[in-house]
């Protein structure tokens, strides 16, 4: 019985873990995110660790990529600085 617990409790962290957006800073940097808005030419997020603080910016020009909780991939690679 507990091993089922704690099997239904991994199950269940590991959706959580993976319910974010991922931005790939050209630095070479990993932040996971909330993106609230994708504009011409910057991106605004939110950190994952406080999605009521303060909303972040960063210019298109210093990302790789975004990568969506849904899956989806947006690629910045392209993007001149």
């Amino acid at each position: 019985m507990k091993n089922i617990l704690l099997f239904i409790l991994f199950v269940c962290s590991s959706n959580i873990i993976k319910a974010q957006d991922t931005l790939s800073m050209r630095s070479g940097e990993t932040i996971l995110v909330k993106v609230i808005e994708v504009g011409t030419s910057e991106v605004k997020y939110k950190k994952l660790d406080n999605l009521n603080g303060p909303a972040f910016s960063v210019l298109k020009s210093d990302l790789l990529m975004i990568k969506y909780e849904n899956g989806t991939k947006e690629d910045f690679s392209g993007t001149k600085k």
